[in-house]
């Protein structure tokens, strides 16, 4: 219930309680001024459509200034949600205001994303920051919805994952060592042959490495920024993985005599390695190797195309590269070399039914 009263300048004050129960007041000279006030303001709250209006006005751009540097996450899913809010959504959102940002507005960010050829990856990653950031922003109380929350990111992937031949990798590795970068190297193999991610095969310690079983262990990983993060991807990505013999022999000429501490570091100075700096001397090693200037990860992915097209079955590879989820894992399914054979074999067995039955087939091509 509002409450009323005449201040000693003679204007009239109109008191409201929101739903927290904070107090708000509206002064007039006229007091039908204020009653009308009342009256809405109190209808607005028990609507739940009222907002402080010291926050109205307020553009994208200025709440995701305020809201992204508390937003409480780990440091590599801070660094890329500011570089999607930098790369994807500020020059399309950061001067509309909160209240006038609609779903059409949104939808049409997507496509014209999907238009200029960015990933989907990228587009789904800011879409989900963007849908975050709004809910942040209706929890508290700029904006009344999430008008974000039901636009759908692109649907499936990009294609097939990439991957290196073997001459190309060969190429690769060979060029390191050539600029004496062995260590580089060896790390290049344990990627490409057990399908390690980056931050995993930089954070290995030697007591990681079975040299009896001829395995490795992943039990944690490193930070693009050279940090240790003591848990890795997903529960899934903790386990151990085969890894060729002929890795575990290049991994044990390069420890030498030691049996503890990290087992790739950087060159002059043994600190643990850094992504930015790892990743220019990548693309400086693929370019004199005149080979597909494919991010680092596409080791990963080679490593699973390879096992594939071998005729490895999906639920082995994905094992050895302890996906959460099978799904992930069919991407590579195409690459398999009896992807077929179930449907060729039905063929095989419904024309021998059909001959039977007097069908004219040819014997060679059911």
């Amino acid at each position: 219930m509002a409450y009323f009263r005449k201040l000693p300048s003679g204007k009239w004050q109109a008191t409201v309680r929101t739903t927290d129960g904070r107090k708000i007041t509206r002064t007039d000279p006229l007091k039908t001024v204020v009653k009308k006030w009342a009256t809405d303001t109190e209808a607005a709250i028990a609507r739940g459509k009222w907002r402080d209006p010291r926050k109205t006005h307020m553009t994208v751009g200025q709440w995701f200034d305020t809201w992204l540097p508390v937003h409480r996450v780990e440091a590599e899913t801070e660094r890329a949600n500011e570089g999607s809010w930098r790369l994807h959504l500020k020059n399309t959102f950061q001067d509309i205001e909160l209240d006038d940002l609609t779903k059409v507005e949104v939808e049409a960010w997507v496509k014209e994303r999907i238009d200029a050829g960015i990933g989907h990856a990228a587009i789904r990653r800011a879409l989900n920051l963007l849908k975050a950031g709004i809910e942040a922003a209706v929890d508290n109380e700029y904006v009344d919805k999430n008008v974000a929350r039901k636009v759908q990111p692109p649907a499936g992937v990009n294609g097939p994952p990439e991957w290196f031949e073997p001459h190309e990798v060969v190429a690769i590795v060979k060029e390191m060592r050539k600029r004496g970068w062995e260590a580089m190297a060896v790390m290049t193999s344990v990627m490409v042959w057990s399908g390690l991610r980056w931050g995993e095969a930089a954070a290995l310690n030697i007591e990681d490495i079975d040299f009896d079983r001829n395995t490795v262990s992943i039990t944690h990983t490193l930070t693009q920024g050279g940090k240790d993060k003591d848990y890795p991807k997903n529960d899934a990505s903790v386990g151990e993985v085969p890894c060729p013999s002929w890795v575990i022999a290049e991994i044990r000429e390069l420890v030498g005599e030691r049996t503890t501490g990290r087992l790739f570091t950087t060159r002059r100075q043994a600190r643990n390695l850094s992504g930015g700096n790892w990743r220019r001397d990548w693309d400086d090693v693929l370019l004199a190797a005149k080979v597909s200037p494919y991010h680092p990860h596409v080791c990963r992915h080679t490593c699973a195309s390879w096992l594939v097209q071998a005729g490895v079955p999906l639920y082995e590879v994905k094992r050895q590269l302890r996906h959460a989820s099978i799904q992930t894992t069919e991407r590579y399914a195409h690459l398999s070399p009896e992807l077929h054979d179930p449907v060729r074999g039905a063929w095989e067995g419904l024309a021998h039914q059909w001959r039977t039955a007097g069908h004219q087939i040819p014997e060679n091509n059911p």
